[in-house]
């Protein structure tokens, strides 16, 4: 994970910071330090070179497999071709196969693709090392694919795969121990406090990493009852002082809403850089950037319909606006990696008033890698502050994300995600919503109005328009999160009652009615 790591993030330097696009990235422009530490080379070097000295690199980087399909097109590279490069070095690492090895006639890809179709379980003996497993499938393999697919739109830009392998990777040096994190879910520490009942915990061999950000690292553990929570290991260097930390957790500790995570307990080591950590309740569906990316990109679950989709983006609406009305507080940092799913899909905002926790660096990193991902409002690059205004723009994204199947941390023709949907919403309507959502649009004979399985054109529409005005450039044209709510409900109450109509003009109502009398 070391060379996928360093390569991607040397690769992300040349693209964000420099600007340059590397050309022909291959395992052999990838060098070693004695540590085992990557470095990429070449990169540049076919502005040195003639043409016909470039046309014939390329050639060779298309014959080693590393070469992105679209480039025999005679189009340009670009960030998207480097990106396909990664990928196909990141699965030669994880696969121990050359590129240049085709196996039943298949490119490296195409078949490891292929034995994932036929047989999941059969991934775990292609591996040199033991990772992590979600889904049945690697996290690391899932984000390999990614970058390989032959559709440029849907490969990440090189700085999103350094941080989900950020994500990916065993615990660093920041990282608590095996004995560290038993003695917290044992809760031995000197300051420890519940919110609800006294949360008893045994041993931490049944808890596994399950998510890793700038603020620290997430583990499931469960109770001696059976139950499960999640426990967020905070990074002590970047926490502030205990007393500034136990004060904002005691505010953190009393709000309760049915779509925000519950602070359940804090545990804090009292002696200079001790541990803190934060007690949650655990989220089996995991969040919210993790069910689309399996549900839209991989199929791993059964498809997204409009009722769960419209559920999820009010649930988020209505957190969002008693987090800004009733507690007066704004979130800093909403994407889909912090809205948690429960057992029934319904969305719960986390997070929230983190930043309250943490040193002004560390909350600034987060805020970039939120820029990254495509989350923040413009404003905030021209050091403006976080307010109601920008936290409406990531809920924005979040609900364009939902409507178009797309990740908010691509990039559609140099476009971001609002800036593209507003431009194919303007020329093609239809076009920019999720094929399966528009797929599955039906209509009755009887009436012409969509059934129970899905969305007619209006709703979706109507929807779109609402999320543009949330992502308008101008802060002062978006709507506060509670008219976010507000709108949001009167799509979802006309779509039941278009229902009930459908099923009253189809009989079902009147025999229930005969069963009711």
């Amino acid at each position: 994970m070391r060379i996928a790591m360093g390569t991607a993030r040397g690769l992300a330097y040349l693209h964000d910071d420099m600007a340059i696009i590397h050309g022909n990235l291959t395992s052999r422009t990838v060098l070693l330090d004695a540590k085992y530490n990557p470095k990429i080379a070449d990169f540049g070097l076919f502005r040195l070179m003639t043409a016909d000295a470039n046309c014939s690199v390329l050639s060779a980087a298309y014959v080693l497999g590393y070469r992105a399909p679209e480039l025999s097109k005679e189009e340009e590279a670009n960030t998207k071709t480097d990106v396909y490069s990664l990928g196909i070095i990141i699965l030669e690492l994880l696969m121990r196969k050359p590129a240049t090895t085709r196996t039943n006639g298949m490119d490296l890809p195409r078949w490891v693709a292929s034995i994932i179709n036929e047989n999941r379980t059969h991934i775990r003996r292609m591996y040199h090392f033991e990772l992590e497993l979600r889904d049945g499938l690697p996290d690391a393999l899932k984000l390999a694919l990614q970058c390989v697919d032959p559709s440029p739109s849907v490969r990440p830009e090189a700085r999103g795969v350094l941080r989900q392998l950020e994500l990916i990777s065993p615990a660093g040096e920041e990282d608590c121990s095996a004995k560290q994190v038993e003695s917290v879910a044992n809760m031995g520490g000197k300051k420890v406090v519940h919110f609800d009942e006294p949360l008893v915990f045994t041993n931490l061999r049944m808890s596994e990493k399950i998510g890793k950000s700038t603020y620290g690292t997430v583990y499931k553990v469960m109770l001696n009852d059976g139950s499960l929570v999640a426990v967020k290991v905070l990074r002590q260097k970047i926490t502030k002082g205990d007393k500034m930390f136990e004060a904002e957790a005691a505010v953190l500790g009393k709000i309760r809403h049915l779509n925000l995570m519950a602070l359940r307990a804090y545990h804090l080591e009292l002696k200079p850089e001790g541990m803190k950590v934060l007690v949650f309740d655990y989220m089996p569906m995991g969040t919210l950037y993790d069910y689309m990316r399996d549900l839209m990109a991989y199929g791993l679950v059964s498809r997204m319909e409009w009722e769960p989709l419209l559920m999820i983006a009010m649930g988020t609406a209505r957190g969002l606006a008693y987090l800004h009305d009733d507690m007066a507080i704004i979130h800093f940092n909403l994407t889909t990696r912090n809205v948690l799913l429960d057992e029934e899909c319904n969305p719960k905002i986390a997070d929230f008033s983190l930043f309250r926790l943490m040193t002004a660096d560390a909350n600034c990193s987060e805020l970039s890698a939120a820029y990254v991902l495509g989350y923040r409002a413009p404003e905030l690059s021209k050091e403006e502050e976080a307010n109601t205004k920008t936290d409406v723009y990531s809920l924005g994204v979040i609900i364009l994300e939902l409507l178009t199947g797309k990740s908010a941390a691509n990039r559609f023709n140099g476009m971001d995600l609002p800036q593209w949907v507003a431009s194919t919403f303007n020329e093609r309507t239809i076009s920019v919503f999720d094929f399966e959502l528009t797929g599955h649009i039906k209509k009755t004979v009887r009436s012409g109005c969509a059934t129970i399985y899905g969305a007619t054109e209006e709703d979706l529409t109507t929807t779109l328009k609402l999320a543009l005005c949330c992502v308008h450039p101008s802060p002062n044209k978006r709507p506060e999160a509670r008219e976010v709510l507000r709108q949001l409900e009167q799509i979802s109450q006309e779509f039941w009652l278009r229902d009930w109509r459908v099923a009253d003009q189809s009989g079902v109502l009147a025999i229930s009615q005969e069963y009711i009398e």
